[in-house]
């Protein structure tokens, strides 16, 4: 398997991207989407999106001391594992580890792990917390 290079990547790329529309009736009764059962008569959602041309940046060509949480909303940690990922017990304990990670780290009271995903090329999670 080829693997990628820094130099590989595009520095930014343009796409179309959704936003949720600006509209009048978020003023009064906030965006909303409902996940499984409904009532009778209940709509699912009241989304209203329009598209936009965005520039996305690649950050893995910049400082990663430039981005924190306090000022672009996300930062880059490093966490190391010794789970190997083959089995759910190493999963869970892998999901446990990053939790204790985020909790001390964020000083949170409570974080919680809603999704995951093993990669396969690198046999490390994405985890959503």
């Amino acid at each position: 398997m080829e693997v990628a290079t820094i130099a590989d990547y595009q520095e930014s790329v343009q796409a179309d991207l959704r936003y949720l529309a600006q509209i009048d009736e978020w003023d009064h009764i906030k965006p909303f989407q409902i996940v499984g059962t409904l009532n009778s008569g209940q709509p699912r959602d009241n989304l209203v999106f329009e598209t936009h041309r965005s520039v996305i940046h690649n950050a893995r060509l910049t400082d990663p001391s430039f981005f924190s949480l306090a000022t672009t909303g996300f930062e880059w940690v490093k966490h190391h594992t010794d789970e190997d990922m083959d089995t759910k017990n190493s999963i869970d304990r892998y999901i446990e580890a990053v939790t204790e990670f985020v909790s001390r780290r964020l000083k949170a009271q409570m974080v919680k792990t809603y999704q995951y995903q093993v990669r396969i090329q690198t046999s490390v999670p994405l985890l959503h917390c």
